[in-house]
């Protein structure tokens, strides 16, 4: 789980049900679709974009895309050698 530990995990876990179960109803259905909708924006947050990788690594800001919009040739394909008769 990237550095969590599943007693991390466990304790707020527990927390979170400790205080869904002292909150009335209306405001549980709240907090809990709150909750739903952080971990779905979570899991789509895989996808850095460029602006964010430049923050998180400055040292290679002045790097990343450079090559972005360079048409790269594909190289001739060179003859295969002659193959060996047995």
């Amino acid at each position: 789980m990237n550095g969590w530990h599943a007693s991390s995990v466990t304790a707020i876990a527990t927390e979170l049900e400790s205080l869904l179960r002292k909150l009335p109803e209306e405001k549980a259905v709240r907090l809990t679709g709150k909750i739903r909708e952080v971990m779905s924006a979570a899991d789509d947050e895989g996808v850095l974009s460029l602006e964010e990788i430049k923050k998180r690594r400055p040292e290679l800001a002045e790097f990343i895309g450079a090559w972005a919009d360079i048409e790269f040739e594909e190289p001739e394909e060179l003859p295969l050698p002659p193959a060996k008769v047995w």
